[in-house]
């Protein structure tokens, strides 16, 4: 399990960044960060509540299938016949996102887009920075080694990200902003390309699955989108692709933090199921 966590907090990304005023009506439901905590263990418990007792998070699959979820330990389902349970532990160095804590636990975004509690016997806060520009496009993003390139482009989308992501269980773009110095991404998506030679730049189709493209302008770059070549219109057309809409906070994210000089995966969540106290809204 701890290799699996591990596989699935890393991936390889390439940065584009747009140049304009970030004040155009988007916005996005983030967490409310406190600080940032590191494991100081290996299989540290990931409990339900503040106890040494509650409940453990856990895996839950049918057996000999892919069909798993994560859940506590009380779940019953964890007890059916062709069910197995693995316990989710936090490994040695993971880090996580506070947003709550009592005198012995901290309280943290968990894997799987769970809120559960760490003993602080067990963890500590660790050293962060509040994220660049010049960070974002490191050589090291990530943890992987990628040669990554930054562009600008003029006016209305200053101060964006468009992520061509690569990697384990991702594969696609992504839109982000610095925001409270950190990273925030929107929900990964990945539209289908078509060459057509009478399009004289890039279309879209009505049903918004393919990407139509003049061969001639190579707005591929390796099967991902290069925003580097498009102009204000029609990055604004693509926007709703990741769920960015005007007027219509995203409730998912994917938060980057720059701990101990490194860019690292925070969270990926789903801000739907976070408590209300434990959230704000943010322009994106």
């Amino acid at each position: 399990m701890k290799k699996l966590l591990l596989v699935m907090t890393l991936f390889v990304i390439s940065c584009v960044c747009f140049v304009a005023s970030a004040q155009i009506g988007y916005e996005v439901v983030m967490p409310k960060i406190q600080k940032i905590i590191q494991s100081t263990g290996d299989n540290v418990s990931l409990r339900k509540s503040p106890s040494t007792t509650a409940p453990r998070l856990m895996m839950i699959c049918v057996d000999e299938t892919d069909n798993c979820c994560a859940t506590w330990s009380n779940d019953p389902t964890s007890k059916r016949r062709g069910y197995y349970s693995s316990p989710i532990t936090a490994y040695k160095d993971q880090n996580f996102i506070v947003v709550d804590e009592t005198p012995e636990w901290y309280c943290v975004l968990a894997p799987y887009g769970n809120v559960a509690y760490i003993s602080k016997r067990f963890s500590k806060e660790v050293s962060l920075s509040p994220v660049t520009r010049n960070d974002i496009h490191r050589v090291s993003a990530f943890g992987y080694e990628l040669d990554q390139k930054a562009w600008f482009t003029p006016k209305k989308y200053a101060d964006y990200v468009a992520v061509n992501v690569s990697g384990f269980e991702k594969d696609g773009t992504m839109l982000g902003r610095i925001i409270d110095g950190f990273l925030v991404l929107s929900h990964p998506f990945k539209p289908s390309f078509r060459s057509e030679s009478s399009s004289k730049r890039l279309a879209i189709s009505k049903d918004r699955q393919t990407i139509f493209y003049n061969p001639n302008l190579e707005f591929e770059n390796h099967y991902m989108l290069d925003f580097t070549l498009l102009n204000e219109s029609e990055i604004g057309a693509i926007l709703p692709y990741a769920d960015v809409v005007a007027g219509k906070p995203s409730t998912y994210c994917e938060i980057v933090g720059l701990v101990n000089g490194e860019l690292r995966l925070l969270a990926e969540i789903s801000t739907d199921d976070l408590p209300a106290n434990f959230k704000t809204v943010r322009k994106f």
